[in-house]
C-alpha cells in the first residue's frame, strides 16, 4: 500500500493492491483531551473512492473506536453503501446508533454483541484510537479521507431524559434548580479565568485490602480512569462514596504511596520490526524511519529479494513461431460465452494433424489468451493438451473469466498454445527458484522464416531471486535465436535490521520508507519494548578501585551503551540463587561491550551465574523504600510453588505462585503479565487471565482456552517441564495506592459490593495554566446559581448532575 498526504487540502489517500481489509487510524496521540465528551456526539468524515476494481464488500465495520481493553472496542456498520463514491458520513456516538462489540464476550450469562450506554462510556474513557474503514473492494482500490470532525455531545448524556409530569423544575433548562429527578447548574459567569481548580475522580476499588481494618491499606484504584504516573496521587484525599448505608461510607484517607503502571519492559526506543506484508515492486533495499509515536531518531535498514511477475520483450528474435505446419496454418479455437461473458466452451476451428507443429508436449500446458482491439473481458485462463507429435489436441478452460464476447462476434479472445518456455537464472550467489513462463508468436511465418516471440505469459513469478535475473529458452523451440527478453523484477522485504532504536516513543511509530525504492503494499509493525526478564551469564563481581558491583546481563540485553542507566534492576529468587528474597537496585552505568550493569558499592548480594533478573524504568524508590515503608516489590516477585498444569478441553493452564510472597487476595494479579527469569524459562511471559485467593494464576497459552493475547506462552513450552516448581518470576503491577485511613474499619471495603466505590479529590492547576498559555477563556469551577452568587460547590459531588453545554468541534 502507498500512503499519500495532501496538507494543503487536509486529506490523506491510500491505495491497496488487492483484496485487503484496512482502515485509516487516528492514534492515541491525536486524541488528547476528554474523549468522553464525544458521547452522544457525532463523528463525521468524508470518504471518497477514487479508484476501484471488482466487487464491493458489504458488511464489516465502517468506524471502530479502539479501547485499551479489547473487550470494549466497538464498531459501527452500515454507513457506506455500494455506489457511494464521495459521501460525508455522520456516525452518532450513542448506543442507539447500533454500535457492536468487535470482541463479544459473555456478559450477564449470555454472549453480548449489543453495546449499552455504560459499555460505550467505558470505551470512550479508554479510547486509544479511532479507525475509519478504507478497504471496501475485492480488487485494487484507492480511497481518500478528509474533513474528519469529532463533535461534542451533551455532557452527562441525560439531556434527553424528559422531566416528570409533576416536575416544576428544570423544564426550560434556563436556570439552576433541583428536582426529585435531577439537579441542573448553569454557569452564570462563563469564561472568567479560574481562581482555583479542584478536580476529582470517582472509581471502584477492584482489589481488596490484605488486612481488613489496618490503618494503612494497599488497594488498587479503578484501572479505567487512574493515572499510570507513579506518585501521581500521593498526598491526595480519598473518600468512600458507595452506598449510603454501606460499611465505611464517608470514611476518608490520604494516599501515601502510589504505583502507577510498572512492567518489565524498556520502552523508549523501537527494538524490533516485524514484517507483516513483504510488499512488492521494490527496486532494491532501503531504509525505514519512524513517524509519530512521540519519539524520534529511529532508523532501520531493509533488504529485499525478487520475484519475476512479468517480462519485457525488447526483440522477439527469429525462428520462434514454429507452432504451425508447412501450409502456414495455425491451431486456432472458437470461443462460446454465456450472458455474463464467461467462457463456456472452446472448440477446434483448425486442428493440426500434419507434421511440422512444434508446440510444447504435455497435458495441461498453460496457454496464452490475447484480447486486443474491441475484445473485452478479463480472467480467462486455459491449458493445452499436446501429443507426442507436438500437435494440440484439446484446450481446457481453467478459469471462465467474465465480460468476453464470442468468436462469432468478431471480438472474441484468441488462444495460443505454448510454443516454448522461458527459464530464469539468478545472479551468482542467488538461490531464486520457481519461475515459469510460456511464449508464443502471434505472427507465425514471414515468408519462409518463422517470426519472433511477441506473446509471453508468466505462469509462476518464482521467489527468492537475488538479481539481476537472466532469461533463456527451453523446451521444443531450439531454433529460436537473437531474442532479447529481460526480467521485470519485483522486490519484497526479507529482512529488517534496526540501526538506531531512537528514543522517547510512547506508542509504536508508523514506518516510512525514506529513500524512494518504489515499494508498494509493505506493512511492518514496530515493537517499542522488550521484555527484560533474563538470567546472568556469569557471576557478579566487584570492580577494583571503586568497589562498584558488576552484573553480567543475559544475551537479550541491549547493545547500546547506557541504555539501562538510572533504571531499576531486580534480582529474583529461584534456583540456583543464593538470595533469600528479591532485591532492587539502581543501575548507575551500563557498558554494552560485555553487557555489564554497574551498581553502587554493596547494593546487593552478588548473584551467581544463571540467577534471574528483570529491569524496569520505574525508579527504585517507587518500588521499594524502607525509609518510607514502601514495599511493592515483595508481592510481585517469587518462585512457583506448584508447576504449570492443565485441565479441561480446551485446556486451561494454571500455576501456583510463591506461598510466602504472593497475596492471598482474589483478583490481585488479574490482568497483569508474569515473566519468568530462571534459565530454562527465561524469556517466557504470559497474561494472567485470573487470580484466586489460593494464589492460583490462570495463564494465557497458545491454543488453549485462553489464547490470542499479546503475551502468551507457546503451547510447546506449556507442555514440557520448563515451568516447574522453584522457577523465579516477576509480575507487572498497576494503580496500587497505599491509603492511610482516618478511622479504619475491619468491615470495609468489601470488593464486589456497592460500598467499594471511592472519590478522589485533588487540586490541579494544569487546565488553568494551559488555558492561559493558549490565551482562551476557560470554563471551570465558576460560582453557580442566580444573583447573588452562591458558595463554591463542595467536592466531591454527591448528586447526579446534568450540565447544559454548548457543543464544540474538534477537528
Amino acid at each position: 500500500m502507498g500512503l499519500e498526504f495532501d496538507y494543503s487540502q487536509n486529506l490523506i489517500k491510500q491505495k491497496d493492491m488487492g483484496d485487503f481489509d484496512w482502515w485509516f487510524e487516528a492514534p492515541a496521540a491525536f486524541l488528547s483531551g476528554d474523549t468522553l465528551a464525544l458521547y452522544n456526539g457525532t463523528l463525521s468524515f468524508q470518504l471518497q473512492s477514487l479508484e476501484w476494481q471488482m466487487d464491493f464488500k458489504d458488511g464489516g465495520f465502517d468506524v471502530v473506536l479502539v479501547s485499551t481493553n479489547k473487550f470494549y472496542t466497538v464498531g459501527l456498520a452500515g454507513l457506506k453503501k455500494d455506489g457511494d463514491t464521495s459521501v460525508l458520513y455522520n456516525a452518532t456516538v450513542h448506543e442507539s446508533a447500533g454500535w457492536k462489540f468487535l470482541n463479544p464476550k459473555v456478559r450477564n450469562g449470555a454472549l453480548a454483541t449489543e453495546v449499552s450506554r455504560n459499555n460505550l462510556i467505558t470505551c470512550l474513557k479508554t479510547l486509544k484510537a479511532v479507525r475509519v474503514r478504507g478497504g471496501y473492494f475485492t480488487g485494487i482500490e484507492k480511497t481518500q479521507l478528509r474533513y474528519v470532525e469529532a463533535k461534542q455531545g451533551v455532557l452527562a448524556g441525560d439531556m434527553s431524559v424528559d422531566p416528570l409530569v409533576t416536575d416544576t423544575c428544570c423544564g426550560d433548562r434556563q436556570r439552576s434548580c433541583q428536582s426529585d429527578v435531577r439537579m441542573e447548574l448553569v454557569f452564570n459567569n462563563p469564561g472568567v479565568p479560574c481562581s482555583r481548580q479542584v478536580d476529582f475522580q470517582t472509581g471502584v476499588f477492584n482489589v481488596g485490602p490484605a488486612t481488613a481494618g489496618a490503618a494503612s491499606q494497599i488497594l488498587r484504584l479503578d484501572p479505567v480512569i487512574s493515572s499510570p504516573v507513579h506518585d501521581f496521587y500521593v498526598g491526595k484525599q480519598v473518600e468512600l462514596t458507595g452506598a449510603t448505608a454501606g460499611a465505611g461510607y464517608g470514611e476518608k484517607g490520604t494516599i501515601t504511596n502510589y504505583l502507577g503502571a510498572l512492567d518489565w519492559k524498556v520502552s523508549s526506543g523501537v527494538t524490533a520490526l516485524q514484517i507483516v506484508r513483504p510488499g512488492s515492486m521494490c527496486t532494491g533495499g532501503g531504509y525505514f524511519r519512524g513517524q509519530g509515536g512521540a519519539g524520534d531518531g529511529f532508523l532501520a535498514q531493509f533488504e529485499v529479494l525478487f520475484t519475476v511477475p512479468s517480462v519485457t520483450i525488447h526483440d522477439g528474435g527469429k525462428g520462434c513461431g514454429l507452432g504451425q505446419t508447412g501450409d502456414n496454418t495455425r491451431a486456432t479455437w472458437t470461443v462460446a460465452v454465456d450472458g455474463t461473458g464467461a467462457v463456456t466452451g472452446v472448440t477446434a476451428l483448425v486442428t493440426k494433424s500434419a507434421t511440422g507443429a512444434h508446440y510444447e508436449i504435455g497435458t495441461g500446458i498453460p496457454a496464452i489468451v490475447k484480447c486486443t482491439g474491441s475484445c473485452t473481458g478479463t480472467g480467462l485462463e486455459v491449458t493445452c493438451d499436446v501429443d507426442a507429435s507436438r500437435n494440440p489436441t484439446a484446450v481446457t478452460v481453467t478459469s471462465a473469466g467474465v465480460g468476453y464476447q464470442s468468436t462469432g462476434s468478431g471480438n472474441g479472445p484468441e488462444i495460443f498454445c505454448a510454443e516454448g518456455r522461458l527459464v530464469a537464472t539468478d545472479a551468482t550467489g542467488g538461490t531464486g527458484t520457481g519461475f515459469d513462463a510460456v511464449f508464443a508468436s502471434s505472427v507465425g511465418y514471414v515468408g519462409t522464416v518463422a517470426s519472433g516471440i511477441d506473446l509471453v505469459r508468466v505462469v509462476n513469478a518464482g521467489t527468492g531471486y537475488l538479481g539481476p535475473v537472466t532469461l533463456s529458452i527451453s523446451g521444443a523451440n531450439s531454433m529460436c535465436h537473437a531474442q532479447n527478453i529481460t526480467a521485470d523484477l519485483s522486490g519484497y522485504l526479507t529482512k529488517v535490521t534496526v540501526i538506531d532504536s531512537g528514543s522517547g516513543y510512547t506508542s509504536p511509530p508508523r514506518m516510512v520508507i525514506s529513500n524512494g525504492t518504489g515499494c508498494d503494499g509493505v506493512e511492518v509493525r514496530a515493537t517499542i519494548s522488550d521484555m527484560t526478564a533474563d538470567y546472568f551469564y556469569q557471576a557478579g563481581a566487584t570492580e577494583a578501585g571503586t568497589n562498584r558491583q558488576m552484573l553480567y546481563l543475559g544475551l537479550s540485553a541491549s547493545d547500546v551503551d547506557e541504555y539501562y542507566k538510572d533504571m531499576t534492576i531486580v534480582l529474583t529468587k529461584g534456583a540456583p540463587s543464593n538470595l533469600a528474597a528479591a532485591v532492587a537496585a539502581t543501575i548507575v552505568q551500563y557498558d554494552a561491550n560485555g553487557r555489564v550493569a554497574y551498581l553502587a558499592a554493596s547494593s546487593v548480594t552478588l548473584p551467581q551465574a544463571l540467577d534471574g533478573y528483570a529491569i524496569t524504568p520505574t525508579s527504585t524508590r517507587v518500588i521499594s523504600d524502607a525509609a518510607r515503608s514502601v514495599d511493592f516489590l515483595t508481592p510481585m516477585t517469587g518462585v512457583l510453588s506448584v508447576a504449570i498444569s492443565s485441565s479441561g478441553t480446551p485446556a486451561v493452564y494454571t500455576v501456583t505462585l510463591d506461598a510466602t510472597n504472593a497475596p492471598a487476595i482474589a483478583g490481585y494479579f488479574t490482568g497483569q503479565v508474569i515473566s519468568f527469569t530462571t534459565q530454562s524459562a527465561a524469556g517466557l511471559s504470559a497474561y494472567i487471565v485470573d487470580y484466586t485467593a489460593a494464589r492460583v494464576a490462570t495463564l494465557a497459552v497458545e491454543g488453549s482456552a485462553h489464547t490470542g493475547y499479546s503475551n502468551q506462552i507457546p503451547s510447546a513450552s506449556a507442555l514440557n517441564t520448563i515451568l516447574h516448581g522453584n522457577v523465579g518470576y516477576v509480575i507487572s503491577q498497576s494503580y496500587l495506592a497505599t491509603i492511610a485511613f482516618t478511622t479504619p474499619n475491619a468491615a470495609w471495603p468489601v470488593i464486589g459490593n456497592s460500598d467499594n466505590t471511592y472519590t478522589l479529590s485533588y487540586r490541579d492547576d494544569s487546565a488553568k495554566e494551559l488555558a492561559h498559555a493558549q490565551a482562551r477563556p476557560f470554563y471551570c469551577d465558576q460560582r453557580v446559581g442566580d444573583n447573588p452568587t452562591t458558595a463554591w460547590i463542595d467536592m466531591p459531588f454527591r448528586e447526579s448532575f446534568a450540565f447544559k453545554a454548548t457543543p464544540h468541534t474538534r477537528g
